[in-house]
């Protein structure tokens, strides 16, 4: 059978169809093909391995079969197929004859596609890629599967705490390239680290994703929303204003405030200075004003910051002896970043030599200079001329204080639940904790649930600002309030909850929150100060512990603090806390070696016994600026001195003297300074340095001297060292140490 027969065959759709014995065309039997003659049992095998091709049209060989049985269907192979199969054992060809089996391959393919259910691509596939599936297949079954690469997004939503491993998670990016890319930002973290907000923000734009940061609603937000629904017009009713007194240390604040409310409240302060914030509520003309007082010290930065915040008008105290002072510029700075008007009292007009033209001119024109313009000198701003001893210009004062607050029409609403701000708070012996909060909307009930910052609970008992219980407090109103489980940060604004679950939920919340913050400002360890962290536990610190009265003494102790950091002696404060110092506190101090300090607290007995059992010191302070000399003192005092070589004089050696059980002595002449008998010394042989030691002996001819000056003779005996020679240089110099400071 021909190629061409063959392939008619093929296309036909006979392929595989065989005829039974003595059938079929061509009469053939023993089941041979159509158009193939019959081959006997006996009949010749197919030519050697190795030996010359058949033509087209011989037969190939069939296996024999038993007489009187049917012949098995054999597969019948062409020309091509045989040249293939020899090429295969070794005759391979010329690259022609590659090229057409290649060829002839493709269109016996096309061809099977008439009657074969597989794909043509299927049959096409070379058996490498076949056994490459298989081996895959395998070891896809044995759990080596390879993992899909994750899908890069363009616009991700993520809830906060954001985790280097999250973001990874949430953007589809390798987090060894997310570490990568923040070490280019200069941020050495791990796969676990925190990033805040704007960090995670940024970094996922380096990526071209645009990351939105979704904070899940809390009852917080549900409280806040409330909050600012209760708030009706028809119910809003006029207020008294509230007035809070600013000024620089010593200008005579609270002094004023006493002569307005008829009260001794500095007599009663520790070294006659403000040191904590106190509010207070007069009678002027039969109508009430509220009254905040704050401190003058440098120190107390946070507590003006919230007098003014809360404030509707600010009165700034002003020594006439003095002028305008640090902490008056930024009392200055608090008043107008809040807002609100500025009414200067001239304070100390009575004292001589104040009240002149020359000296108010020069107060007025520091006040222009802060942007405060007198109404004398044609400017907006009102200026009273006070007196707190003689109590001069004291009713003008309130007058215009009552001016403004009518002009500016302050109005609340008495009928709702109460907010305001905690002005300060602290944790009494036998009330608890204890906040004084200043009412600024609504009105304020025994037995209400309040929250306030990460504290919460229900009010036990209102006191006024003379001490004195009362039921109810309305807005503008000043109080100390006891009843919250944990002492509220000062600053903080409160706000009155019918149910205390919630109010619960809400407290618990913030200090999460908290928690959460003081986590991420925890200092991250960047490329450059990589190594100055790994070196801290070489270096010594001051430890400390800080027990105050209330939470703003803390605030301007911890500031005041800062300004003593230093590289070689770090300050750290290991606890800060409001109350009496406790047993557990020595604990810790012991533990750490830390010093406590104590401002306006007193210690408990048994932490008194404790601390003398462990020899912990304890320091007691009833004015600011006391600690900050002491440990000012305590860190020059750890503070490693400063080393300075002085240089005293030259002496060249003439002539070297042996002297038995006593060795070289030098006999030299002073050409420059002065050489002490005390003094270092370093022998010098043609510039190079052969010994340092000290003098062991110093005599001019028999006696012995204190020093030797220029231009004279010598004799030195140098300790240890016997080894001078003539022309030597001896060098005399002294060490001086020098206490460093801060």
């Amino acid at each position: 059978m021909t190629k061409e027969e063959m392939l008619a065959w093929m296309k036909s759709g006979q392929m595989g169809t065989f005829p039974s014995p003595g059938g079929g065309p061509g009469g053939a039997g023993g089941g041979a093909r159509a158009g193939q003659p019959h081959r006997g049992a006996g009949a010749s095998s197919a030519p050697p391995r190795g030996g010359p091709a058949p033509a087209s049209g011989s037969t190939p060989r069939r296996a024999a079969t038993a007489p009187g049985l049917p012949a098995p269907a054999v597969p019948v192979l062409t020309a091509e197929e045989e040249e293939e199969k020899k090429g295969k054992t070794g005759r391979l060809g010329s690259a022609a004859d590659r090229a057409g089996r290649r060829a002839r391959r493709s269109e016996r393919a096309v061809d099977r596609r008439v009657t074969s259910p597989v794909p043509a691509a299927a049959l096409l596939v070379d058996d490498d890629d076949v056994r490459r599936t298989r081996s895959g297949i395998k070891k896809g079954r044995a759990g080596h599967r390879t993992a899909l690469a994750p899908t890069r997004k363009t616009h991700v939503e993520l809830e906060p705490p954001i985790t280097v491993r999250g973001l990874s998670e949430a953007i589809g990016v390798k987090a060894n390239d997310l570490i990568r890319k923040l070490m280019g930002m200069n941020q050495l973290t791990t796969i676990n680290a925190t990033l805040d907000d704007d960090m995670a923000t940024m970094l996922a734009l380096e990526f071209g994703i645009e990351l939105e940061v979704v904070h899940t609603r809390t009852a917080e937000d549900d409280l806040l929303e409330a909050f600012a629904s209760l708030s009706s017009a028809e119910n809003l009713q006029p207020r008294p204003p509230v007035i809070t007194i600013l000024g620089h240390v010593d200008h005579g604040k609270t002094s004023l405030l006493d002569r307005i409310r008829k009260s001794h409240v500095v007599e009663s302060e520790s070294g006659g200075i403000t040191q904590h914030i106190g509010a207070y509520k007069v009678e002027s003309s039969g109508r009430p004003i509220t009254f905040v007082d704050t401190p003058g010290h440098e120190a107390f930065t946070s507590m003006r910051a919230r007098g003014a915040n809360v404030t509707d008008i600010v009165v700034l105290v002003v020594a006439a002896d003095d002028g305008v002072m640090p902490q008056t510029v930024e009392a200055i700075a608090h008043a107008k970043a809040a807002g609100v008007p500025i009414v200067v009292a001239l304070n100390k007009i009575d004292l001589p030599n104040v009240d002149t033209p020359s000296n108010i001119n020069k107060i007025y024109g520091e006040l222009s200079q802060q942007g405060l313009h007198p109404v004398e000198w044609g400017g907006d701003t009102e200026v009273v001329k006070t007196s707190a001893t003689s109590g001069q210009g004291i009713p003008d004062l309130l007058a215009t204080l009552e001016t403004i607050a009518e002009l500016h029409e302050l109005k609340a609403d008495p009928t709702r639940p109460a907010t305001g701000t905690c002005l300060e708070a602290s944790l009494s012996e036998g009330r608890g904790v204890v906040a004084s909060l200043l009412v600024q909307d609504g009105t304020l009930f025994v037995g209400d649930v309040i929250v306030c910052g990460d504290g919460f609970g229900r009010v036990r008992a209102i006191y006024s600002d003379n001490g004195l219980p009362i039921e109810q407090a309305g807005p503008s109103t000043p109080v100390e309030v006891s009843g919250l489980d944990v002492v509220p940060t000062a600053g903080e604004n409160f706000g009155v909850i019918d149910d205390i679950t919630r109010a619960r939920e809400v407290a618990l919340t913030r200090r999460i929150r908290a928690r959460d913050a003081a986590h991420a400002d925890r200092q991250a360890v960047t490329l450059e100060n990589l190594y100055s962290k790994m070196a801290e536990k070489k270096l010594k610190s001051l430890n400390l512990i800080l027990k105050a009265d209330v939470q703003g003494s803390i605030e301007a102790l911890t500031k005041e603090l800062e300004k003593l950091e230093n590289e070689e002696v770090p300050i750290r404060v290991l606890l800060k806390a409001v109350g009496g110092i406790s047993e557990s506190d020595i604990v810790l101090a012991d533990a750490s070696q830390a010093i406590v300090i104590g401002f306006r607290v007193a210690p408990e007995d048994r932490a008194v016994t404790l601390a003398e059992e462990k020899k912990i010191e304890i320091r007691r302070y009833d004015i600011i600026y006391q600690v900050t000399d002491d440990i000012k003192k305590a860190v020059e005092g750890m503070l490693i001195p400063e080393v300075k070589e002085v240089h005293l004089g030259r002496a060249v050696v003439r002539q070297v003297f042996k002297i038995s059980k006593v060795g070289a002595v030098a006999g030299c002449f002073v050409t420059q300074g002065t050489i002490e008998r005390a003094a270092k010394v370093r022998l010098i042989r043609e510039g190079r340095e052969i010994y340092k030691g000290s003098i062991e002996a110093l005599k001019r001819f028999k006696d012995d001297v204190k020093e030797v000056p220029q231009n004279f003779e010598c004799g030195i005996k140098i300790g240890n060292f016997d080894d001078v020679k003539t022309d030597d240089v001896i060098e005399a110099y002294r060490i001086d140490i020098i206490r460093r400071t801060l």
